[in-house]
């Protein structure tokens, strides 16, 4: 994404709009201009408490420099519990190796298994502070990532801790990484972490996500690329969530599912059906791939972000849709191969 250009095109068709400079701003502060930046951020904040009829909707996603400038890299990673002695939550940044460089921030689990040791899923890069705290809760036994799209991270736990086990869920793409000792990948008719922790596939969905559920504490980790926090205080997701068409101002809800899943979802009967099963169990909380927490009261809240799904399941296809089923198959899954022969040519290109 090129957001200095997008911003000059906004600028010239709408001069009153603080999203022009905003995008400039961002793209200053990803290529290392922060002077630049400031300037950018000013304007928007200048446009926005001065053109209100403009941008009183818009104003929400814009950041204060404070929060702007602040360092977001892995060394503000942070180990904190959320059930003594069995359950924590890692809160990193991720850094996207293309596009604009703005870290987001990123969740990983870590369960200690029955055994003493622990598993940590959807891992996150790490600062060597913090993986000193994980080493001293316990052994590292088992390394998931829980989604196609995140395994980089996942590579550098497994150079961290080569004993480790490794649990993808494609076993085509392995992640963009074939390169790793890959000790299975999961499915639901075999569990992986009997009396620890049940995993679920989300299925009919491109992405290969699946959830887990830890009985113990009653939680369910996962949620990494189907729903997010739309309406969190830090202002990356904010933007995040702005820019897939989540975040609405004053209107925006607690937790909503990215509206890239309408497209990704090949199958949104058996996308709505795995949904609908995993809601039916007993859940005190979900820790999100992105964007922290939910609590028990937040269940309904997640679940009307999936009504798109569910609804598909209740009403049915109507006469158009049935009309024009064929038409929509082709595209939806035109585009799911072209997916797939990107990130399967690193592990074609390597061998079997």
């Amino acid at each position: 994404i090129n957001a200095e250009y997008m911003g000059e095109e906004i600028n010239a068709a709408y001069p009153l709009c603080c999203l022009g400079p905003y995008l400039k701003a961002l793209q200053a502060k990803s290529s290392g201009d922060d002077v630049a930046a400031r300037l950018h951020l000013q304007t928007a904040h200048r446009l926005a408490a001065s053109q209100p009829a403009w941008n009183q909707h818009l104003k929400w996603i814009l950041p204060t420099p404070q929060q702007f400038f602040q360092p977001r890299t892995r060394e503000q990673c942070s180990v904190s519990p959320v059930v003594k002695d069995k359950l924590w939550k890692v809160e990193s940044y991720y850094d996207p190796p293309r596009g604009l460089k703005i870290p987001i921030p990123a969740v990983a689990s870590i369960v200690r298994l029955r055994c003493g040791g622990l598993a940590i899923i959807n891992p996150v890069p790490l600062s060597d502070r913090a993986a000193s705290q994980i080493e001293r809760l316990g052994t590292v036994r088992a390394l998931v990532t829980p989604c196609l799209v995140h395994g980089d991270a996942l590579a550098e736990a497994a150079r961290r801790w080569p004993n480790a086990g490794l649990y993808g869920t494609c076993k085509y793409s392995k992640h963009g990484h074939p390169e790793l000792r890959w000790t299975a990948f999961l499915k639901d008719s075999i569990q992986l972490f009997p009396g620890d922790l049940e995993h679920r596939r989300l299925r009919g969905h491109y992405f290969d996500e699946t959830v887990f559920y830890h009985a113990e504490t009653r939680s369910l980790l996962g949620f990494t690329d189907t729903a997010v926090m739309a309406r969190s205080q830090d202002w990356s997701l904010r933007l995040y969530s702005f820019a897939l068409g989540m975040f609405r101002g004053s209107h925006t809800l607690k937790v909503q599912s990215q509206s890239y899943n309408h497209l990704v979802a090949y199958n949104p009967d058996a996308f709505g059906i795995s949904l609908e099963k995993i809601f039916a169990l007993h859940i005190d909380r979900i820790l999100l791939g992105h964007g922290g927490m939910l609590e028990k009261d937040d269940l309904p809240a997640l679940r009307q972000s999936f009504d798109w799904a569910f609804r598909r399941r209740l009403v049915g296809d109507g006469i158009i849709q049935r009309l024009f089923r064929p038409a929509d198959w082709c595209l939806v899954n035109g585009l799911h191969w072209l997916w797939w022969r990107k990130f399967t040519q690193k592990t074609n290109a390597a061998g079997p």
